[in-house]
């Protein structure tokens, strides 16, 4: 129950002003380098995101069969899909140009050449209005995105295609995946990717002029369980029988009609995108009839991206994606590089890229049709097993996303991998350093699970006082991990649980009121078991329980607390209890904790040297903590060997 220390984070802020040191045996590549000039064994059909030297040598020479799969992942909306913002911002650049000069700023002169104006000044300087116009800020995103890949690779010698098994991108982040997949060149995918967002704009325009009406994107947040069912009643609302269906706007609905899920997000997310009035009447539509009412947030977006309305913007993109590059030496040539150096998954189809034809009729039709976010990481974490996923470009919301739905944040030695992502130069360290460490996990006990645990024990007084508290670490793996060599810090601290003890007070408070309205007995005291008080997050819960003297009993449980051997996968009987990794926590389960937590409480009340009055005055003040030996031993074994659906609680 001690809580371990802490280690001090040894980043030098002054790295700032220097730039993180280059590695002496690797030699500068220009930023627009083709493989062929640089590795002759290299086919020259692809683009190659590299660097010459060994760079990261020990790791960098692991073969792609002896470690973990890994996917490189571009979360780059053109808006921010929980929160209603632009990824883009005022100066997002500055802190690489300040800590990588040498690399930075050529690619930034780069891409201002590319574009044939000055995209550099705006992302510095703005204003806002002007960087979060649709033709600034997918540029800007996506430029972003490749100018921290390339100072991985160039500072750090970060070896892509040794390193990456798989790359994808969300909606505007596709095209950093295709560059980073070797697909697309990135002065070719700069090109396109303003001519695209030129379109979009146009299609926004013209619709407003010609039909009127308001158009945008809007994200519906509900219940995991709840969000097919969301759907089908939007598909129905939107079906043969309604204006504004799939099919029907391709056709003969007018815009002001046309409405499309643009996303499919996560488990419980989705957006859409269209004329925001009918947007609005399909709300009130599910709501009435369908008996859903998702949280619904209006995008700050004033282009409905991904819908019917954008179809002349995919015909054009059609074209310019059969079209020939633009890069010097290369005008002969497609646009399309196909194969590339690694798998890339589409946004339409969520499966990888199967062919030059199948990638330019995707990709096209990306701008009309729903990108199945959700689908194309469950396909990855499911069927192909990916491991560990490395996000990279500004904003932090989408790797949040990918981590909830893989239920990974950070390294994660029982799973053998990990979530990170890189939009600060503070954060490659970190991010290398937990690479290294995941590099050799591929051969962790695949049949390893996780488990609820008890995270916190409290005991608070009839006065409102605390009387005790207990805290137990996050469980390790039960296999021996080499690559682990202390356990694994706790969620929170002793000082933290503190408070959130004490929040459970006013849900007490509340229940022992309604219980006083609707029962005319024992005088509004509330008794027995209140089972679940309130969720912290989407791990941690805390559930109470009330005895007939007003002491109330709090259990903290953490959803995904202890690693065991899943009985369920493999038939292995090994583990903690043997317990199946399906197991959730149960209301029994809970029940037994407070059992024991009451047994241990009674007999403490059973001492006769015990005084009740040194821990609840009778004048109602103030009161002693719990210092009971025994008691605290009690309350150590109910945390420490309490599982959901286990028998006995050590004893206690």
């Amino acid at each position: 129950m001690t809580q371990p220390q802490f280690a001090k984070s040894n980043w030098k802020m002054k790295r700032f002003a220097t730039g993180f040191p280059r590695p002496s045996n690797v030699r500068p590549v220009t930023f627009l380098e083709d493989c062929a000039s640089a590795k002759p064994h290299c086919p020259s059909s692809a683009y190659r995101l590299r660097v010459s030297g060994p760079g990261n040598s020990r790791r960098n020479a692991s073969s792609k069969s002896s470690r973990p799969k890994t996917a490189l992942f571009f979360p780059e909306q053109e808006a921010d899909q929980l929160l209603g913002q632009g990824v883009q911002k005022v100066g997002m650049l500055s802190p690489w140009l300040e800590a990588f000069p040498s690399t930075a700023r050529p690619i930034v002169e780069e891409i201002d050449h590319l574009l044939g104006y000055k995209l550099s000044e705006i992302i510095a300087n703005g204003p806002n209005s002007t960087l979060t116009a649709t033709a600034n800020a997918q540029p800007a995103i996506m430029a972003s995105s490749i100018l921290i890949l390339r100072i991985l690779e160039q500072e750090f010698g970060f070896k892509l295609r040794e390193r990456v098994d798989v790359t994808l991108g969300h909606s505007l982040g596709e095209f950093a995946a295709l560059v980073a997949g070797g697909y697309v060149m990135f002065e070719d995918s700069l090109y396109l990717v303003r001519r695209r967002a030129e379109l979009m704009a146009e299609c926004s325009r013209r619709a407003r002029e010609e039909y009127g009406g308001e158009y945008g994107m809007v994200a519906l947040v509900t219940e995991p369980n709840h969000l097919l069912p969301l759907i089908e009643a939007i598909h129905g609302f939107l079906g043969h029988s309604s204006p504004g269906s799939k099919s029907e706007s391709a056709q003969d609905v007018p815009p002001i009609q046309q409405v499309l899920i643009a996303n499919i997000n996560s488990k419980n997310q989705i957006v859409l995108s269209g004329n925001i009035g009918r947007i609005k009447e399909l709300l009130t539509h599910v709501r009435q009839f369908g008996g859903h009412d998702p949280r619904a947030v209006r995008l700050k977006s004033d282009s409905p991206f991904h819908s019917p309305l954008m179809k002349p913007a995919g015909k054009a993109m059609s074209k310019l994606l059969d079209g020939k590059s633009r890069v010097k030496g290369r005008e002969d040539k497609d646009v399309i590089m196909f194969p590339g150096i690694m798998d890339c998954i589409s946004n339409v189809s969520a499966r990888p890229f199967r062919s030059k034809e199948e990638l330019k009729d995707l990709w096209s039709r990306s701008c009309v049709e729903t990108v199945r976010w959700w689908d194309s990481i469950k396909y990855l974490d499911q069927e192909v097993k990916v491991r560990r996923w490395i996000g990279i470009g500004p904003g932090k919301v989408g790797r949040n996303l990918v981590g909830k739905e893989v239920g990974m944040r950070g390294k994660d030695l029982v799973k053998g991998g990990g979530v990170w992502g890189i939009s600060d130069p503070r954060e490659i360290e970190e991010v290398l350093k937990a690479l290294d460490e995941t590099e050799e996990l591929k051969d962790l006990d695949t049949n390893m699970t996780t488990i609820p645990s008890i995270a916190c024990l409290g005991v608070i007084g009839k006065n409102n006082n605390p009387l005790h508290i207990s805290t137990f670490p996050v469980h390790t793996s039960p296999v021996p991990n080499p690559n682990s060599a202390a356990p694994q810090p706790q969620l929170r601290t002793p000082l933290q649980y503190a408070l959130l003890l004490s929040s459970t007070l006013d849900i007490f408070d509340a229940r022992r009121t309604k219980s006083t309205a609707t029962s005319t007995s024992t005088a509004g005291t509330l008794t027995g078991d209140l089972g679940l008080l309130y969720a912290v997050d989407e791990r941690l819960a805390a559930y109470g329980f009330e005895t007939n003297t007003g002491v109330r009993f709090v259990a903290f449980v953490d959803g995904r607390g202890r690693a065991v051997r899943d009985r369920g996968l493999g038939g292995l009987q090994g583990g903690v209890a043997g317990v199946s990794g399906s197991t959730g926590v149960r209301e029994a389960d809970v029940r037994g904790i407070f059992k024991a937590m009451q047994t241990a409480y009674v007999r403490l009340l059973q001492n006769p040297f015990y005084d009740p009055d040194e821990h609840c005055p009778v004048n109602g003040r103030g009161g002693k903590k719990i210092t009971s030996r025994r008691f605290l031993e009690d309350m150590r074994r109910i945390g420490e060997s309490w599982v959901p659906g286990g028998a006995g609680m050590g004893g206690a």
